[in-house]
């Protein structure tokens, strides 16, 4: 060893370690290192539940959107009916004329829901409803076109299939109000309105 390396050696021999000993400083240390712990538990616990909260209402607001899509489909839906029923079925127009002006319903939000994840999360009553609504709208229009119904029987029950649509509609609205309740209450506006875009 060299000189200045003995010198050093000698101040850390002599140098007074006593509050190494003492059980201040280890009573210390462990409380230090049980805040630390205690710290990043805290604020992983803190991340971990704002992550939840931010992932629940993404998926509210897709819900939102993917609903409030379908409701809108449906309503239009049933008016473009209610205009073909009160224009050709509840007039009796000819089954010529009457099968060569088929209402053009659109099915784009229902046929791209079943690719969807999403639509799982939809209460199961919305689905079933809107389904068996399309089956038997789509039933009675094709009986219409192959003339195998007459259009007073036709406009009979297609304006049935509409009174059974209509209080789910209304269920419907009345869910997406909740969801867009709770959404505002959460400092997120969601909007139908094409304006507020």
């Amino acid at each position: 060893m060299a000189v200045g390396q003995e010198k050093i050696v000698e101040k850390i021999k002599k140098g007074n370690h006593g509050e190494l000993i003492s059980s201040g400083f280890w009573l210390s240390q462990v409380f230090m290192l049980i805040a630390t712990v205690l710290g990043v538990y805290l604020a992983a616990q803190t991340g971990l539940k704002q992550a939840i909260i931010f992932d629940d209402l993404s998926d509210k607001q897709e819900q939102y959107y993917l609903r409030q899509s379908l409701y809108d489909e449906v309503t239009d839906n049933v008016a473009i009916l209610k205009e073909y029923d009160k224009n050709f079925l509840k007039q009796g127009v000819l089954l010529d004329r009457s099968t060569k002006a088929y209402p053009d319903v659109g099915f784009y939000v229902w046929e791209t829901m079943k690719n969807s994840p999403a639509t799982l999360e939809i209460p199961s009553y919305f689905i079933s409803e809107t389904r068996r609504f399309y089956s038997k709208v789509e039933f009675i229009i094709r009986l219409l076109e192959q003339r195998k119904l007459a259009t007073g029987y036709a406009s009979k029950m297609l304006r049935a299939e509409i009174a059974d649509i209509e209080p789910v509609l209304q269920k419907l609205k009345q869910n997406l109000d909740g969801i867009a309740l709770e959404l505002k209450q959460n400092d997120i506006v969601v909007t139908s309105d094409l304006n507020a875009y």
